[in-house]
């Protein structure tokens, strides 16, 4: 290290960063080295710029002689800040830069500072680098300078802040801001009184050519961005009623993203002595951070897509609220509203069967097979029945909403286990209902069938082949059940989808409104379509794409060449009720049980994935951190001990207390 303060010293001072990038390698940790490793090595820096002053003053006049030779305003004003693209764009230009990284600027200090820290993992061991290490670091550095190199760095961090300035106030007056906030296009709007104040206070500093200004106007500048981070906080607060949209999202991250770069360069610009150490270093491990993260689309992902999943999930939340159950009756009727789903799906696998014969075209089977689920997924929506492992993908939201901790650690864990058994009682009774009429009624469609025609629904061939599909470990079965898992998933978030899209799209209004509609419905049924499309876009929109996820995949794998198809516990049910009437005598006990043991696996299989995926997408939405997976699974343990009936029944304290209330 000593020697290249040595050759820094001997060097004319230049924009040429090769002596640099070499002392930072220097610092930079191997690969079987801790990074802890940084930390000495920037202590022994710190000894030999204090012991030879020759060292400091040499590396100083080379630090700014790069910071004078570039242009500083790209990394000041665009490092860490979505540009005005769009989030598709911008994705797209990240992935551009990936597969064909853009030509490098050497006046540009953004694209010198991305070669000194050119490896993707050294934010983290500059992360690690104690703070109060890098203060006595820069101090040395940037203390005790000439005036024309404060000069220098003043009027860089000026000019990027009205440039900063200008953009913030673009933001504020975007139309969709605006379309939201009218009162932000008077002259009294936060954005348009920023835009003055700041423009003034960079007036009188380069007017002064002193970081020194007036603390009333700095406190009035950084009170209007209080007032412009309130504008965006309440925005955010009404997406939760009226909707979150993707370009929405971005719009305000962006403008949070802004605010904040402002403030830091306020802070380090104008800021007393006691303020900008630590603001300077905070700011240098954090550009060191958004540029080698630079290109990076999942972190582009996670921080807009963050927001618009929350609103998706907490929607379909709400949709799926009345499927978890409490009390016995709320138990009773999830098992009628189950039973009706069960006799609907019954009728869907006779259907299913009456397609397969067709031999239809490849195309035209998985159409008719995807209409024939879509349609009758929507009856069972329409008549209040219940598809048994669908209610997963909506109960998560509530559950990852029990993990915003408030109050004691403990009490919250041990609800969120309450919470869960609630939820597995209720899917159980689900799966009871189905299964237990779906296959009976199945049945009776063919017994009845064969009566009348004198002919099975299923030929021989066909009834084996689904009895051989069901098999637990002899065929794909589990496989095809996790397959369906996660398409019962994603319908969950097509419906939280859509019945955010009705709220952030006013769709109800614009139906009442919407001319045809007009003119071929009274007035009442229009209000009351209105209000019905309103109410159950989403449902209906997550059971039709529902029935394409699962009527399509088995044609799919076959295009593919591959074992790709769904098993669904309630149609594998009616499936194994339709092949048994065909087969029935054929067959022996252990074909029979090793049938059942398979069905009761699909539908383990189908809650697993349904809910597992849901709940990972809740908890990721709303960014809640969860370590407490020990202690979740000791009081589950505990009421699987103490209670264990209250896993599969309401417990009796529910009947008392329903007695008590009618009496």
């Amino acid at each position: 290290m000593e020697k290249i303060l040595i050759q820094i010293e001997q060097t004319e001072p230049s924009a040429d960063i090769s002596l640099l990038k070499t002392l930072i390698h220097k610092i930079r940790p191997g690969i079987f080295n801790r990074n802890t490793v940084a930390t000495k090595r920037i202590e022994k820096l710190i000894e030999l710029l204090k012991a030879n002053s020759s060292y400091k003053n040499s590396l100083q006049h080379y630090v700014f002689s790069i910071l004078s030779a570039t242009d500083a305003n790209s990394l000041l004003t665009e490092s860490g800040i979505h540009s005005n693209e769009g989030f598709f764009s911008e994705s797209f230009t990240k992935l551009a830069h990936i597969l064909l990284p853009p030509s490098s600027n050497p006046e540009s200090l953004r694209d010198l500072f991305q070669q000194l820290f050119y490896k993707k993992t050294d934010f983290i061991w500059i992360e690690k680098i104690p703070n109060e290490l890098l203060e006595e670091l820069f101090a040395l550095l940037f203390s005790s300078v000439e005036a024309t190199h404060q000069t220098v760095l003043f009027k860089k961090s000026l000019n990027a802040l009205e440039i900063l300035t200008h953009r913030i106030t673009s933001i504020g007056l975007d139309p969709e801001i605006i379309k939201r906030k009218p009162h932000l296009i008077h002259s009294d709007s936060p954005f348009l009184q920023l835009n003055k104040k700041l423009i003034d206070l960079i007036q009188d500093a380069e007017t002064n050519n002193h970081p020194k200004i007036d603390d009333e106007k700095l406190t009035l500048c950084f009170t209007l961005l209080h007032q412009c981070e309130v504008v965006s906080r309440n925005i955010r607060e009404e997406q939760k009623v009226s909707g979150a949209g993707l370009a929405l999202t971005f719009i305000l991250h962006r403008m949070h993203q802004h605010i904040r770069r402002i403030k830091t360069l306020l802070t380090l610009t104008f800021g007393n002595a006691n303020e900008k150490p630590l603001a300077s270093v905070l700011f240098f491990k954090q550009l060191v951070k958004f540029e080698n993260k630079k290109n990076s689309i999942k972190e582009l992902f996670l921080k807009n897509i963050g927001m618009l999943a929350y609103q998706i999930t907490e929607h379909a939340g709400k949709t799926g609220e009345h499927y978890i159950t409490s009390s016995k009756k709320e138990y009773i009727k999830m098992l009628y509203s189950a039973m009706g789903g069960g006799f609907i799906v019954a009728f869907l696998t006779w259907f299913k069967a009456a397609i397969y014969y067709l031999k239809l075209a490849p195309f035209g089977e998985a159409f008719l097979y995807s209409m024939n689920y879509s349609f009758g997924f929507i009856g069972i929506h329409v008549t209040h029945s219940t598809l048994a492992t669908k209610q997963p993908a909506m109960t998560a939201s509530r559950i990852a909403a029990s993990l915003d901790i408030k109050g004691s650690v403990e009490e919250a864990i041990k609800n969120l286990s309450e919470l869960i058994v609630k939820t597995f009682r209720s899917q159980f009774i689900a799966f009871v209902g189905n299964m237990f009429v779906a296959f009976p009624v199945a049945l009776a469609i063919a017994i009845i069938y064969f009566w009348i025609s004198g002919d099975h629904i299923l030929g021989d061939a066909k009834a084996f082949k689904i009895i051989k599909n069901i098999h637990p470990w002899e065929s794909f079965s589990l496989m095809h059940g996790a397959i369906a898992g996660v398409c019962l998933f994603l319908s969950g978030i097509i419906s939280g989808y859509y019945d955010n899209a009705v709220k952030f799209k006013n769709i109800p209004e614009r139906l009442n409104h919407q001319p045809f509609l007009r003119f071929i419905l009274p007035k009442s049924w229009l209000k009351k379509f209105s209000n019905y499309i309103g109410n159950n876009l989403g449902s209906l929109a997550g059971n039709f794409f529902l029935g394409i996820f699962l009527g399509s995949m088995g044609t799919l794998g076959a295009f593919l060449g591959l074992p790709l198809d769904i098993q669904h516990v309630t149609f594998a049910s009616g499936n194994f009720g339709l092949a048994l009437a065909s087969v029935g005598t054929q067959i022996d006990l252990m074909t029979f049980v090793y049938t059942c043991i398979g069905i009761v696996g699909i539908g383990f299989m189908n809650f697993f994935f349904s809910f597992g995926l849901a709940i990972f997408v809740a908890i990721q939405s709303r960014r809640v951190a969860f370590n407490k997976t020990g202690l979740l699974f000791k009081f589950l343990l505990m009421h699987l001990f103490s209670k264990p009936s209250e896993f599969l029944f309401p417990p009796a304290d529910t009947v008392l207390e329903e007695t008590e209330s009618t009496t």
